[in-house]
């Protein structure tokens, strides 16, 4: 789209976790698990380009996990 166009999608099925503790946030952690065929852009075309291979392949890889490193 030659960055003339903006596309969003919204994450409907996804389970997170936040550990803080406000004497020491260095130490927070953030682990979320993204159902990746629940991504939705509300553009069908778009929706099965994102669950397709070229992109999230969530028939092979059906969760995304993203777990922190640091807290900054």
């Amino acid at each position: 789209h030659a960055g003339l166009s903006r596309h969003t999608a919204r994450i409907i099925g996804f389970e997170g976790r936040l550990d803080f503790d406000p004497a020491s946030p260095e130490s927070g952690q953030v682990d979320v698990v993204i159902e990746a065929a629940r991504i939705s852009s509300g553009v069908p075309a778009l929706d099965r380009l994102l669950r397709s291979a070229d992109f999230f392949d969530a028939t092979a890889y059906p969760s995304i996990t993203f777990k922190s490193t640091q807290a900054v």
